[in-house]
């Protein structure tokens, strides 16, 4: 989180610099908004390296790209045809790769866990064994009312699609659940109960985390949200 924040504090301070600059008449050669747009999408393009965030490393860095690609010598690519390029490729790779690049996450979470492609699949109850639980869509939706009662850690992962989580029916281990969101040009819905304590963790490039509405907080059962999303947005709501 800090070296999030000291990430996107240097590159908005360079961005300050740099307006400064191109107004004293440095830059000649590239315009201000280029620069601008530059600045904010680098610091997408490393925590999304850092993440390994396929979806936020291939459009950002098309989206550079177009910026200077007439000063680079490649004005006869067209801009759509690269954010498109951007947007295969993404879809490439985490197909390809989805599965290592998360894995240090999925290796707590349980074995024969839910996945979904290209499908929209509706799940009345899931009952959790082993106090774990895993739900993963691409391209596609999926709607799951969750059953446990000591869960410990739950790991949600939306890549180009949408998850309804339903935790009404949950009863968190003494200790606190962890529930770990990564969502890339998806949605993500989480439905707690209203007493219960919720601590968002979840960090966000050109997307969001934020709860719906208010909770009681009169529980002491507490649940933690991390992981990240980016082009996307994770809503989290109390009934």
């Amino acid at each position: 989180m800090k070296f999030r924040k000291w990430i996107w504090g240097i590159f908005f301070v360079a961005a300050a610099v740099l307006v400064i600059m191109q107004q004293a008449g440095h830059f000649i050669t590239f315009g201000i908004w280029p620069l601008i747009i530059t600045t904010i999408m680098l610091p997408v393009l490393i925590e999304s390296i850092i993440s390994v965030n396929f979806a936020g490393i291939f459009i950002p860095g098309s989206i550079i790209l177009i910026m200077f690609k007439d000063t680079i010598g490649l004005n006869r690519l067209s801009s759509w045809h690269l954010i498109v390029a951007a947007i295969l490729l993404s879809i490439g790779f985490s197909i390809l790769f989805g599965k290592h690049a998360y894995k240090g996450v999925r290796k707590h979470c349980k074995d024969g866990g839910f996945k979904i492609f290209g499908k929209r699949a509706i799940s009345d109850e899931e009952n959790i064994d082993d106090n774990h639980f895993k739900c993963e869509v691409a391209f596609g939706s999926a709607v799951k009312y969750i059953q446990s009662n000591n869960l410990e850690r739950a790991s949600l992962s939306c890549s180009f699609g949408a998850i309804e989580a339903y935790f009404d029916n949950v009863t968190p281990c003494p200790e606190g659940c962890v529930i770990n969101c990564e969502c890339s040009f998806g949605s993500i819905e989480l439905y707690f109960p209203r007493e219960w304590k919720v601590y968002n963790r979840i960090t966000s490039s050109l997307g969001s985390a934020r709860e719906v509405n208010t909770a009681d907080r009169t529980s002491t059962q507490c649940v933690t949200l991390t992981g990240s999303v980016s082009f996307g947005a994770v809503e989290i709501r109390y009934v």
